[in-house]
């Protein structure tokens, strides 16, 4: 597939999340600005879990952060 032109995308993975390997490979075969985010001993879906578990905490301060500076600059 052709996978230029994309926006910047950010992709995060728990450490454990089958879907690392294809963040892993979507990020190198884009032109695009990719940041991939892979949280240690956690699986996938683990955002959802609730802020209340440091590791879901820290995670979303990170998407925040992302989003403040790629996203809202360009708005």
């Amino acid at each position: 597939a052709d996978l230029s032109g994309l926006p910047p995308m950010m992709l995060q993975t728990g450490e454990v999340d089958p879907c690392l390997p294809g963040a892993r490979r979507l990020a190198e075969q884009t032109d695009a600005e990719v940041t991939v985010d892979v949280v240690p001993a956690v699986a996938q879906g683990f955002q959802g879990l609730g802020t209340d578990i440091p590791e879901v905490a820290r995670a979303w301060a990170t998407v925040r952060a992302w989003v403040d500076r790629v996203v809202a600059p360009r708005s």
